[in-house]
């Protein structure tokens, strides 16, 4: 008998499939997208921002 214990061959007929973490990666890739579309518009307002500031101050 191995120390740290083994996995048998093949899961047995009644073994129940538990899903572990699948909520936290789906709240998790959710944020991300939220979080980068959030910083595109930012940087994009930043970006027309400048250009007005730098178009009145050339003026």
């Amino acid at each position: 008998m191995s120390a740290g214990g083994s996995l048998p061959a093949r899961p047995s007929d009644d073994a129940t499939a538990v899903r572990h973490g699948q909520r936290e990666v789906q709240n998790g890739l959710i944020v991300t997208v939220v979080a980068l579309s959030l910083a595109a518009v930012g940087l994009s307002g930043a970006a027309l921002v400048d250009n007005d500031v730098a178009r009145w101050l050339h003026a």
